[in-house]
């Protein structure tokens, strides 16, 4: 008989409060986050620790991560945008061979080839209609049972219970959380005290001036009080969702289906929650958006707890669980299977105004801006925090040449395109830039 396979995805989970490490960066920041289910899951997983989505916005990286392309193939950069007919998603590509594909929860509309159950939706489904990340803090109002999450993991485990046992799945369960609206529901609600979060640090250097317009939207404006509440309240989040994570697995435990499915999980980005002074993800590219947890437990137990630190992407998830069922990888896609060793030598993210490369040292981030700093260069290695710019500095302009070089290749061999927009969704401004502008943002890092 096939493997199943069971993705379950996250939307904003960062992941130093996701892999076991209390916090990374934020050590000493935060109350540290109790993730049971996650950590046990670790134990029995592959883990990549230098992963990688290749857009930090929800729509245009889960295109990415259900087709295994890079966003600018897709033109998918915008929450507007769907996935080209003529590009198979995974589901797509198992269905002929006979696998059942389902989706459960939260996908953005990025479920083609899914039969998708009913999402639940509004204030009944999430505490408020306020999603984004300005949004009001609050505690949920309803039974736990009641949210969005718990709704998903209701519906997975019943048709669980009801599928044909003969028949193979592939199958999605996605969370709203730690997304906001930031209502945890009880217990989770008020788990950590704000008052043991200290609010992070931040550089007086210079930074791109369109990220003053998401440092005001999500996260200025709020006081010190409030800034520490919300930060609590995330990560009263991720407990939450740590806790739905468990019952997704109890489920499958119990319908006797460990051994023959193999489990990813992933989040679609980052969160900065407060660092270089914003919340959310958007307008930037700096690690605590960027960075996701990749986990993958095979069904027949192999690399359980092996840690790899090489660098990762989510366009590696789709010939990751097509090899971690015995299915041949297609050529056509762009990533490599984690399962075996290597990773990549550079990562390649788009976004807002530009795009990033990273090698396991530096950073580039190169930005088609009318006026003011144009990119941003980071030492990783001595500078874990990105509070450095050193892309004005006359020391490192090799570093920043050469990643702009690296970054030029890469959009020749996958061209970025104008975005394709659905039926009344908002493709087109600063989110879905021309190839020719993306590609001058790029070499202006090399001639500015």
């Amino acid at each position: 008989m096939k493997s199943n396979i069971l993705l379950i995805h996250c939307d904003q989970l960062r992941v130093d409060l996701s892999d076991g490490s209390n916090g990374g960066r934020y050590a000493g920041v935060l109350p540290s986050v109790a993730t049971p289910a996650l950590d046990r899951f670790r134990g029995e997983a592959l883990s990549c620790v230098n992963a990688s989505c290749s857009y930090p916005w929800c729509v245009p990286s889960r295109a990415s991560f259900l087709t295994g392309l890079h966003p600018q193939q897709l033109r998918v950069l915008d929450t507007g945008c769907s996935i080209p007919e003529e590009v198979p998603t995974i589901a797509e590509r198992l269905t002929p061979l006979g696998y059942e594909c389902r989706a459960f929860g939260r996908t953005h509309r990025q479920h083609r080839g899914f039969m998708k159950a009913a999402e639940a939706h509004g204030a009944a489904a999430y505490g408020t209609t306020q999603l984004g990340s300005n949004g009001a803090l609050g505690v949920f109002p309803g039974a736990i049972d009641e949210h969005h999450d718990s709704v998903a993991v209701s519906q997975f485990t019943r048709w669980l219970g009801e599928r044909d046992m003969a028949q193979p799945f592939c199958t999605m369960v996605g969370f709203m959380a730690p997304h906001p609206p930031l209502w945890p529901p009880l217990p989770f609600a008020g788990r950590h005290d704000p008052g043991a979060v200290v609010v992070p640090t931040q550089s007086d250097e210079e930074r791109p001036q369109h990220q003053a317009a998401a440092r005001d939207h999500t996260w200025s404006w709020r006081g010190a009080d409030e800034q520490r509440r919300a930060i609590a309240a995330y990560c009263d989040m991720v407990a939450f969702v740590d806790h739905s994570i468990g019952r997704v697995l109890a489920a499958l435990d119990a319908a006797g289906l460990r051994a023959s499915t193999t489990v990813a999980i992933i989040s679609d980005h980052g969160e900065q929650l407060g660092e270089h002074g914003m919340f959310g993800k958007l307008g930037n590219g700096y690690q605590g958006s960027l960075a996701v947890p990749f986990l993958l437990r095979r069904g027949d137990g192999g690399d359980a707890g092996v840690v790899r630190s090489e660098l990762v992407s989510l366009i590696d998830l789709v010939p990751s669980l097509l090899e971690a069922v015995d299915l041949p990888l297609p050529s056509e896609l762009p990533g490599r299977s984690i399962l075996a060793p290597g990773g990549h030598e550079y990562l390649f993210a788009g976004l807002q105004r530009g795009w990033m490369v990273r090698d396991r040292r530096w950073k580039l981030c190169s930005y088609q801006v009318d006026a003011g700093l144009a990119g941003e260069l980071y030492n990783l290695v001595d500078d874990p925090g990105e509070l450095h710019n050193r892309y004005q500095d006359h020391d490192c302009l090799l570093e920043r040449a050469r990643l702009a070089e690296v970054l030029l290749g890469h959009l020749a061999r996958y061209p970025a395109s104008p975005s394709r927009a659905l039926e009344g969704g908002h493709a087109g401004g600063t989110a879905c830039l021309p190839a020719n502008q993306i590609r001058a943002a790029a070499l202006r890092a090399v001639t500015a």
